[in-house]
């Protein structure tokens, strides 16, 4: 039976029907806003004012990316918003990011579960991944990110104070698919400035499981 049934639900169903209504009107919004943002800065480019108009497109184009991820993720595990500090573990629970050891305890969870992961392996700028239990279809990605990075408060209840983020996500990038066979993929261009650690996810389609992981050193 395709994975899709097995998980199928009434409820399921329902929500995954408002999330995608109530999706359709913000996603013409978003397509409206980045075709006029990129006309206006490509038309303008050859006078240089073009430029930071599309930077800005951009900033804000990966902005909306990641909150759609964070939106995805919270239909999936039936959250009832959005909001930070939250961890997803394994692509299939969640947590408060302030709540250590409740997320401690969803890590020993999934990592009880990865007999089966694929073998992987990062090799002179290509990712290496083995074959798997499983053929059901998933994707290839790679996370760049800075290991430590700090940050000054303006507002909040941490007003003035100099705080660690730790992995700091820069960039996330699909690198290609794999069905439970050997794949070979390269990462392609270099990874964002200041970024110095690297993580490969094989993930199931969308918000799904997290198959496998492995961390990497990407300073060059």
């Amino acid at each position: 039976m395709p994975v899709a049934l097995e998980n199928f639900t009434p409820a399921r169903a329902g929500r995954d029907f408002l999330y995608v209504a109530g999706g359709l009107p913000l996603g013409i919004a978003w397509f409206t806003f980045l075709v006029t943002a990129l006309s206006v800065g490509l038309s303008l480019a050859i006078v240089t004012i073009g430029i930071p108009v599309l930077a800005v497109t951009l900033l804000i184009w990966r902005w909306g990316a990641n909150t759609e991820r964070q939106r995805a993720y919270s239909r999936a595990l039936a959250t009832r918003f959005t909001y930070t500090p939250q961890i997803v573990v394994d692509g299939a629970a969640q947590e408060v990011g302030s709540k250590r050891d409740e997320v401690e305890g969803l890590i020993a969870k999934a990592t009880a579960k990865r007999a089966d992961a694929p073998e992987i392996a990062v090799v002179d700028g290509r990712v290496r991944v083995g074959a798997g239990a499983s053929a059901a279809p998933a994707s290839v990605w790679v996370a760049y990110f800075r290991k430590s990075v700090a940050n000054d408060v303006p507002r909040g209840e941490n007003a003035g104070r100099r705080l660690a983020t730790t992995n700091a996500v820069r960039e996330l990038r699909l690198l290609g698919g794999w069905d439970g066979e050997p794949v070979e993929l390269a990462l392609g261009s270099a990874p964002p400035a200041g970024c110095d650690g690297g993580a490969i996810l094989v993930q199931r389609p969308g918000p799904g499981a997290i198959l496998a992981a492995r961390v990497f050193d990407a300073a060059r």
